[in-house]
């Protein structure tokens, strides 16, 4: 007897290939009917990062009250040197002008050159980025001795410019003889130091003739101390 369905020309399916058939389609994946997204930039603001550095000065290269020679020999000239360092000192001597020659450095000396009231060197403050190399130039001005005779304002015979942690009386932890000296601004991380802080002190020496006339507050220099990166 032959089966219906194949009687009206309909294959049969094997029972094994029709389970394969309905396993397939079963396994086929469901795709995803909605979706949806959204985007946002990544900003910032950039900007220059400028080098702290500033210069202030404190104190005055201060002389005190010297005396001009008495005259009482020729040629003389009175030289009053204040080095650069933390704690004031200064040297007093007489000079023979046509010579060079020291003729006396215990004050009061035969010409009298003598020192009175308080003197110091000059002081300024520098702030700045630690651990940056930073260079610093010493410059004076000598126009305002121009139209004053007998009187000499010139670079000390010792140190000339001496930095210093802030507020240090000592001897400093560098100094030049000359008018330029390179440091690196300090971290903060030995005793005594600041971060980004330090001092700086200059010195000069003054030359006195006889030909010198008395007279109060005078300017003999403008001093001028630069720092740069």
């Amino acid at each position: 007897m032959v089966p219906i369905a194949e009687a009206r020309g309909i294959p049969l399916l094997k029972p094994a290939l029709a389970f394969v058939l309905i396993t397939a389609v079963s396994a086929s994946p469901v795709l995803a009917q909605v979706s949806d997204n959204a985007s946002v930039d990544a900003i910032a603001t950039l900007e220059e990062s400028a080098l702290p550095l500033t210069v202030t000065g404190i104190n005055a290269l201060n002389f005190g009250t010297v005396r001009i020679p008495n005259r009482s020999r020729d040629a003389r000239s009175c030289q009053y040197d204040i080095a650069a360092n933390g704690s004031a000192t200064m040297t007093i001597e007489e000079v023979d002008i046509s010579n060079g020659q020291v003729i006396d450095s215990l004050p009061p000396t035969p010409s009298n050159c003598d020192n009175s009231g308080s003197f110091s060197p000059a002081r300024f403050e520098v702030s700045c980025n630690p651990a940056t190399p930073t260079f610093l130039l010493y410059e004076f001005d000598e126009t305002a001795l121009s139209l004053t005779p007998g009187v000499v304002f010139t670079l000390s015979n010792d140190e000339n410019i001496v930095a210093l942690n802030r507020g240090e009386t000592g001897s400093g932890f560098a100094s030049a003889f000359d008018q330029t000296l390179a440091v690196t601004c300090p971290e903060g991380n030995e005793t005594g130091q600041t971060a980004g802080e330090f001092d700086v002190v200059l010195g000069g020496r003054l030359t006195v003739g006889v030909e010198a006339i008395a007279q109060g507050n005078l300017t003999l220099s403008t001093l001028t101390l630069t720092a740069s990166y």
